[in-house]
């Protein structure tokens, strides 16, 4: 977790003279969330959340806000960026991007609450924005690479160069695993590459928000549909009848060729192995209950034509 950058009063005061968001009469930073240092503000001009960038470079910092920008014009329901007075996205302090925020409505679900219903809007809502995000291709696109199997590997070369106290007896497992990934040319668009369970609102049985884009990447569309079944279907085990609930809300926005259907299988497991080494990169010890873990132990359990016919049939 990167460590948080904490601001008295004052420090607060200087940065919103660069804004047109009147007086603030309550701040507070919010505790999670790994990557910025967040802060939750009230003012006279409504609800804002003010974020420190912590550890994003230039590019993908611009990036999120252009794609922010874009979902503006969309009935999507995304954060929508304040400018600074001299109409920037971005202000600083202490050579630090700063990017304030309208603050959206919503909770963030627990996981036993997940329902069928708000499986199905959460499809909805990823499609509708894969489709809106159509040929949108920013300069910034290429700031964070896509996640395919030579990302996978390289991430397990640094972990056991870097890490060699870490449980990395399965990496032959995992290299063969990766060997059997074979994806061809596939659709692909901006991801939002963290829309998990901290980064979506609901109110009632609707999504309200979905937060954070700063993970946003140029890759396999398929791979943001891989994210929902891996960490939006998984209760102690994968519930597929979840799973052809998310993919087949989705397919009503954004229409999956045949080689999405064909290799959905694939891109799911690649992308959980992905996740489930970043984790170890972290520190984090593997256990079933990490749904990255969960889904490959899952999904080696049946072939790619049992998981096809239980989600497309």
């Amino acid at each position: 977790m990167t460590k948080k950058t904490k601001l008295s009063k004052k420090q607060l005061l200087e940065i919103l003279s660069n804004y047109n968001i009147g007086e603030s009469f309550d701040f507070k930073l919010i505790k999670n969330g790994f990557m910025h240092s967040n802060y939750f503000l009230e003012a006279n001009q409504g609800k804002f959340i003010l974020r420190i960038y912590e550890a994003r470079n230039d590019r993908q910092a611009i990036l999120e806000v252009k794609v922010l920008e874009k979902l503006s014009f969309t009935n999507i329901p995304t954060p929508r960026i304040l400018l600074t007075k001299e109409g920037k996205y971005f202000s600083e302090y202490k050579n630090k991007r700063i990017a304030i925020f309208h603050f959206l409505k919503g909770k963030h679900l627990e996981k036993k609450r997940i329902t069928p219903k708000k499986i199905k809007n959460l499809g909805i809502v990823l499609g509708q924005m894969h489709s809106s995000l159509k040929n949108f291709k920013p300069t910034e696109v290429n700031s964070k690479k896509d996640y395919t199997t030579s990302y996978a590997k390289n991430i397990l070369k640094k972990i056991k160069k870097e890490k060699k106290k870490n449980p990395i007896f399965q990496d032959e497992y995992i290299l063969n695993s990766l060997k059997k990934i074979k994806l061809p040319k596939l659709p692909m668009g901006i991801n939002h590459g963290d829309m998990f369970d901290d980064n979506v609102l609901f109110v009632g049985s609707n999504v309200s928000g979905v937060l954070d884009f700063d993970d946003c990447y140029y890759g396999n569309l398929l791979g943001d549909v891989s994210r929902g079944i891996i960490y939006w279907c998984i209760d102690d085990v994968l519930d597929f009848k979840k799973c052809r609930n998310f993919v087949q809300s989705y397919i009503s926005q954004r229409n999956l060729n045949l080689k999405e259907v064909e290799y959905l299988y694939e891109q799911t497991l690649l992308i959980a192995w992905v996740h489930a080494l970043h984790l170890l990169e972290d520190d984090v010890e593997w256990t079933i209950k990490l749904r990255p873990i969960r889904a490959i132990i899952d999904l080696s359990k049946i072939t790619k034509g049992e998981f096809n016919l239980k989600i497309f049939s």
